[in-house]
């Protein structure tokens, strides 16, 4: 009888293990092959009420992190390209701080030549992949590039975004990869799923196909009416089940006037939808890491959000949906802070 029930407990512990390794695991599923798109390191708007980690890696760590790229690129052991996307000879590394470029009133050109403490943008060219359990996101690093932005400097024309160099880490396909420098513990800011950039014209620019788009945001979407994710609000406080669903879609009942006489008022109703298609921006919370050996770059997804389009006259804004994240403990941490 003691081994019958022996048995029989074990028997309970393996599919009771059994249920919760089919509940972690992750389910993969690919939301883009290839995307470009630039970021701040440097926050750029600074304001002392913003947390130091929107759009910014702090000062220490940032240069030791473009040092580091730089001293790689140096080595000659990586593949190395130049803004055009041309090989790019180790040597002649130093010639790519300074380019030419017009200066807004002035018929001549004038070389800028920038310093390290000058990089304040980075471009990725990334692979990213999500659970479609969870929503959360991988990201494969395939280019890092330090950039210039011509904003910087003020008396140039135009937005535009300079490469020194694009440097390609080498990938390899051990599942458990070594990361044996701390970049920064967490950075958050906004990447475009929709080019805003018309005048450029590269394939993958800022940029989700539409397909994968909607596939992956309804599929949160969906996750969230079903109250099976929890969301939060920008302060990362829980929003009410009830309240996240209005959220995405809404009734309201309006009085509206006739325009003829006797000009009468009559209840309308009104519906407010949020759709995959408005979704322009994803905002991440990140922790980055990188091997210095194969200067391969780890990007732990701490968590989401989703943004849209919203003009005031003719100025574009954009406003933050909600926040969700991949670990709970994490999202409490993050409240604590804001108390402490």
């Amino acid at each position: 009888m003691k081994k019958q029930n022996l048995i029989l407990l074990i028997s309970v512990i393996i599919i009771s293990l059994s249920g919760c390794k089919n509940k972690e695991k992750i389910e993969k599923i690919n939301l883009t092959k290839e995307i470009f798109y630039e970021m701040p390191i440097k926050n750029p708007y600074f304001d002392e009420t913003t947390p130091w980690y929107y759009n910014n890696i702090e000062k220490e760590s940032r240069l030791e992190f473009i040092n580091l790229l730089i001293s790689a690129a140096k080595s000659g052991k990586y593949t190395l390209l130049d803004y055009q996307g041309k090989e790019l000879d180790p040597n002649k590394l130093t010639d790519a701080f300074c380019f030419v470029h017009p200066i807004f009133d002035s018929i001549s050109d004038t070389l800028i030549c920038y310093e390290i403490e000058d990089i304040a943008y980075l471009e990725f060219e990334e692979n990213w992949e999500y659970d479609q359990n969870t929503g959360k996101i991988f990201k494969e690093v395939h280019g890092i590039s330090p950039c210039f932005s011509i904003e910087q400097k003020l008396g140039y024309e135009g937005k535009e975004f300079r490469k020194i160099f694009s440097l390609q880490p080498k990938l390899t396909d051990s599942e458990e990869k070594e990361y044996d420098k701390v970049i920064t513990e967490r950075i958050v800011y906004d990447a475009f799923i929709i080019n805003p950039h018309f005048q450029i014209k590269k394939e993958n620019y800022n940029a989700i196909t539409l397909e994968k788009r909607k596939e992956y945001i309804n599929s949160i979407f969906d996750k969230v009416k079903n109250e099976e994710i929890q969301c939060y609000d920008y302060y990362f406080s829980p929003i009410p089940a009830a309240e996240a669903s209005q959220i995405l879609y809404s009734k309201d009942t309006i009085q509206v006037m006739d325009p003829n006489p006797p000009y009468d008022t009559r209840d309308t109703v009104v519906e407010n939808s949020l759709n995959a298609e408005d979704i322009t921006k994803i905002r991440f919370m990140e922790k980055w890491s990188i091997n210095t050996k194969s200067m391969e770059m780890h990007k732990e997804v701490i968590g989401i959000s989703f943004l849209y389009t919203s003009y005031i006259g003719d100025i574009p804004g954009y406003m933050h949906v909600f926040w969700i994240f991949f670990d709970e403990d994490y999202q409490k941490k993050l409240l604590d802070e804001k108390s402490s």
